[in-house]
C-alpha cells in the first residue's frame, strides 16, 4: 500500500486546497485533487478543522450583515445598503453562501482523510505478525 493518500475535493474548492500547501498539501494543487503523505495526514486534517472554525467564525459576521441599514434615508443610501445585503447574505453568489461551500469543500477533504486513514490502519492491523 502506498504511503500516499490521494485526496479529491469538490471543484468548488479546488482553488481553496492550494492555500494549505504549507500544510501538506503542494502548492500545485489543480482540478481539486491533491497528494499527502499518510505520516502528514493527521496535521493536514487538523490545518482544515482550523481553516472550518475560522470560517464558521467569519460566517456569523457575515450574517450579521443581513442588518446594514442605509446610513441615509435617502434613496442612493437604502439601494447601498441593499446591494451590501444581497452580496453579504444573498441567495446567489454571496460571501455567506461561498462560506458554506468553503466548509462543505473542507468536511469533504476530514472526511476523505479520516476514510483513508481508516483503510490504512485496517491494512496494517490485518499485516501485523501475530505469533
Amino acid at each position: 500500500m502506498s504511503d500516499w493518500l490521494n485526496i479529491t475535493a469538490p471543484s468548488t474548492g479546488a482553488a481553496l486546497v492550494g492555500g494549505l500547501a504549507g500544510a501538506g498539501a503542494p502548492a500545485s494543487a489543480t482540478g481539486g485533487s491533491f497528494r499527502v503523505n499518510r505520516d502528514q495526514a493527521p496535521a493536514l486534517k487538523a490545518k482544515f478543522q482550523e481553516a472550518i472554525e475560522e470560517l464558521k467564525q467569519a460566517r456569523i459576521k457575515v450574517a450579521n450583515m443581513d442588518r446594514v441599514e442605509p446610513p441615509a434615508g435617502d434613496r442612493s443610501s437604502e439601494k447601498l445598503a441593499n446591494a451590501l445585503r444581497d452580496k453579504a447574505v444573498g441567495s446567489s453568489g454571496s460571501a455567506l453562501r461561498s462560506i458554506d461551500s468553503a466548509i462543505a469543500v473542507y468536511e469533504s477533504v476530514i472526511d476523505q482523510i479520516d476514510k483513508a486513514m481508516g483503510t490504512y490502519r485496517h491494512a496494517d492491523e490485518n499485516h501485523t505478525f501475530k505469533g
